[in-house]
Formats: C-alpha cells, sequence, structure tokens
C-alpha cells in the first residue's frame, strides 16, 4: 500500500487521464480500509528501517526489521569492467529512471538499461546514441551486465533495492540517490556513492566525483558487503522470529 501513502503523487503521475480522475475519489477509503486492517495484524515484519519507520508513522505499530534474501552466490565477482553504467529495473516512473537517462545523454557516457514497463517507450524515444534499452532480459544477461559495467545506477528511491545489492554481490560500486533503502544497503565511499539532490545535476556531479575518484573502490570488499544481505542470514532471522512470537503468544493469557 505505498502507493497510499507515500508515493500517491508519483503514482498519479503516471496514470492516464480516466484514473487520474477516479483515483482522488476513492484514495481516502482506501487508505482508511488499509488502516482498519493494520490492526488486525500481530506482528510486523519490515525489509527496512525505512519501512519500519513508515510502519511506525502510519499505523502506530512497531515492526522487526529483516532485510530480504540475495542470492549472493548467483552473481560473479569481477574486478574488471567495461565502458558503460547499467541500470537494472521496472520502468516505473518513481524509479526516476528518467533523469539517468537525462543525465547521460548530457554527459555522452554509455547506460544499458535493463528491464520493462510503462515508460519503456517514453525513455526509449528520449534516448540519446549513448543509451541503451534492452528491455526485459533472462537472468544469465542481467548478470553478465552486473559484472562487466563500470558501476550500478539508482536514483529512485526503494523500500529496500534488491538491485545494489545484486550489483555488489557482482563487486561493483553503487551510485545511488541518498534517501529509503539505499541508506541502509550502500557505504558511501566504501561501495558506492550516494548523492542528495535527485535531478540531472545531482547526478551528473556524482558521476563526475565516481570518475574523479579513479577507480579506488575495492570490488572484494564490495562482494563481502552484499554477504550482510545473504539467504542464509535471512533463513536465520525469520526462523528466529517466528519462534519467538509463537512462543510469546502461546505465554498469553486472555
Amino acid at each position: 500500500m505505498r502507493y497510499a501513502w507515500d508515493l500517491y503523487h508519483d503514482y498519479l503521475a503516471g496514470v492516464g487521464k480516466l484514473k487520474k480522475f477516479f483515483i482522488p475519489i476513492f484514495m481516502n477509503y482506501i487508505r482508511q480500509w488499509d488502516l482498519a486492517s493494520s490492526f488486525r495484524v500481530d506482528h510486523f515484519i519490515a525489509n527496512s528501517q525505512n519501512v519500519a519507520n513508515r510502519i511506525k508513522k502510519h499505523y502506530r505499530r512497531d515492526s522487526t526489521v529483516i532485510y530480504p534474501p540475495v542470492n549472493i552466490e548467483d552473481f560473479v565477482l569481477s574486478n574488471k569492467h567495461e565502458d558503460f553504467y547499467l541500470m537494472v529495473g521496472q520502468l516505473v516512473s518513481y524509479k526516476k529512471t528518467e533523469i539517468a537517462v537525462k543525465t547521460f545523454n548530457t554527459l555522452k557516457k554509455n547506460l544499458v538499461i535493463i528491464g520493462d514497463g510503462p515508460q519503456f517507450k517514453y525513455l526509449n524515444s528520449i534516448a540519446g546514441p549513448t543509451i541503451k534499452l534492452l528491455g526485459r532480459q533472462p537472468f544469465n544477461v542481467i548478470k553478465d551486465h552486473y559484472s562487466q559495467c563500470r558501476a550500478f545506477i539508482f536514483p529512485g528511491e526503494e523500500d529496500f533495492g534488491i538491485t545494489p545489492v545484486e550489483a555488489m554481490a557482482s563487486g561493483k560500486p553503487v551510485l545511488a540517490y541518498g534517501k529509503g533503502g539505499a541508506l541502509e544497503t550502500v557505504t558511501d565511499g566504501k561501495t558506492g556513492m550516494l548523492f542528495n539532490d535527485q535531478s540531472v545535476t545531482g547526478l551528473s556531479e556524482l558521476i563526475h566525483r565516481f570518475e574523479d575518484s579513479k577507480d579506488t573502490f575495492d570490488p572484494d570488499t564490495i562482494r563481502d558487503h552484499s554477504k550482510l544481505f545473504n539467504a542464509e542470514r535471512f533463513d536465520k532471522e525469520f526462523m528466529a522470529f517466528v519462534d519467538e512470537k509463537l512462543n510469546q503468544d502461546s505465554q498469553t493469557v486472555y
């Protein structure tokens, strides 16, 4: 229900005229229904501290943060790169792919975008000669691009963000907007760089800073950091949470 609370205007900007007319009418009822539903939840798990804060804000409830599982071993550590930057994900407005396209048009640097979505045709229409939109691709193609890219571009705000962790599992630094889940996965100056101005200017300045750093990021260090989010860790934390809550609930006297 993120669109009902925090991304309402971003979502509204990406829909047609008919939906734009009806959505505001029903959104208040959707929020009321969502809030009422939250009272029936015994325990909340949040996939990031970012989401835990939102649960606290809108539902007035505490939650336990358990980061999602990423299959780190599925990705290949690479100490080399080719001359392109990479984005992977669904092409929807809130991911701010448009900022990346306009930035790389301006800088005339190579950008590969893997993914499909409502914005594909628009983004393809404004993409210059240094930008390739590959659409949906099989995992082996995505994995190869992760291992070959110079850095991963992440200009949107996500609850958590799986793709930056996948890029780091490949030993690649992440250049991310410093808000949301990226603040919990990307260590500025160690596994990537963060920027605060979510604009073409902000991303351009970040890319210049990154290139001025002369590739000082260590792939092995980046890969090791990604292991904090591996699947084995998730399984242990999730089962520990379930066992704890079942034990608590069994001891509760009504």
